[in-house]
């Protein structure tokens, strides 16, 4: 229970703090939308430079794939009918206390197409891991909530897949939106050796690939992100020295963080107009090294209301006009029919979201069968007393 009364003086620290840092940050991103007008002048030298010293950077940096200047319009009245596939992916985590541990990801799938009126695909596909050797047949691994998380991104990825296949038959032109990044960090953050993230990258680059072969642009959508690539590449103009060492030149403080923290949304959100997509840049991120033909570029695109949405493409999107204008044209009407969202993504979380009412039917479910098969059905003692209470 909180003490509202201890916490009010403790919300008015925090406040002053927050009005502090606002205006510290207004100060960044002056200083980082100027190094932007400096950058334009500046790109292929730029590009250069990221490139001759990819591994001197102890962070991430965007490397520019068009000219900075290179800010597109929405392309307007591009197709009249077309298909838009999504996934999106929720979970039900091992829970020792329960009557059994067992694990289950539930996968909205969409697939709408437009100007035909044809009947959508708009459902739900369980699927439930009984053991972790079911979870994950290569590897002993202990399931965690994030290990679980990993195996969603791949189950993902592969209804996305199947359902692409469906959307090549309608005939029509069509994309791919994944509901998060392309680029799979998870797996470097957890306590797997490298030959276990490598299969698991490739099952995940292999299912990239088959959407490859259907030629249907893929894309991840990522509202109001964290990410700082194009910061990051602004910072090279602060650089005071003649040779890129960050690591024994900057090893107490780097000379070039003048304009940080500053996320690359907060630039974008002062450049771009409603519906307009930045230049294309390539990820630089360590993992991107694996991906093969499937390397990582992303792009921002204003979708309204202040809202900066990171677009992440497969380079063989980025390097087809085509791909980028029905990409950059399928996003901005899907986020209008969705009045700030895509649409489709919105759907596909409805259909994919497990609620708490549907969790406790699903142990009832697994009771009833389990009691069927003369398998003992029992909870912990914390569970059984969170359910009932103290008395």
């Amino acid at each position: 229970m909180l003490n509202f009364e201890k916490l009010s003086s403790k919300i008015s620290n925090i406040t002053l703090e927050l009005s502090n840092e606002s205006y510290a940050s207004n100060a960044r991103l002056e200083k980082a939308l100027k190094l932007y007008e400096k950058s334009i002048n500046n790109d292929f030298r730029l590009g250069e430079i990221i490139s001759d010293n990819l591994d001197k950077f102890p962070w991430p940096v965007a490397r520019p794939f068009e000219l900075m200047s290179n800010i597109k319009d929405k392309p307007y009245d591009l197709i009249d009918k077309y298909s838009v596939v999504s996934t999106d992916g929720s979970q039900i985590t091992p829970n020792y206390h329960e009557i059994a541990t067992c694990y289950l990801i539930n996968i909205g799938k969409i697939l709408y197409t437009y100007g035909t009126a044809e009947k959508p695909i708009q459902e739900s596909e369980p699927f439930i891991y009984e053991n972790d050797k079911k979870f994950f047949p290569f590897a002993n691994i202990n399931i965690t909530d994030d290990i679980v998380a990993i195996k969603r991104m791949l189950v993902e990825i592969e209804q996305l897949a199947l359902l692409c296949k469906k959307a090549k038959e309608k005939g029509y032109p069509a994309i791919a939106i994944l509901d998060g990044t392309l680029i799979a960090w998870n797996i470097t953050s957890q306590n797997l050796t490298l030959e276990v993230q490598d299969r698991i990258l490739n099952i995940f680059l292999e299912k990239i690939n088959d959407i490859r072969k259907l030629e249907i642009p893929l894309c991840g959508y990522i509202s109001n992100s964290r990410r700082n690539d194009f910061v990051n590449l602004l910072r090279l103009n602060l650089c005071p020295f003649e040779e890129i060492d960050c690591k024994n030149k900057c090893s107490d403080k780097e000379m070039c963080n003048d304009i940080i923290p500053l996320y690359d949304r907060q630039i974008w959100v002062r450049k771009l107009k409603t519906w307009q997509r930045s230049p294309i840049f390539i990820s630089t991120a360590k993992i991107i090294d694996k991906y093969q033909d499937n390397q990582i570029c992303f792009f921002y695109i204003n979708a309204g209301n202040s809202e900066i949405a990171r677009i992440e493409i497969p380079r063989w999107v980025a390097e087809n006009d085509k791909y980028i204008d029905l990409i950059h044209y399928t996003i901005c009407e899907q986020i209008e029919k969705g009045q700030g969202y895509p649409i489709s993504l919105q759907e596909a979380h409805n259909q994919a979201v497990v609620k708490n009412s549907d969790k406790i039917q699903f142990y009832s479910m697994l009771s009833r069968k389990m009691i069927n098969k003369n398998l003992k059905v029992s909870l912990s003692n914390k569970e059984l007393k969170k359910r009932s209470g103290i008395t």
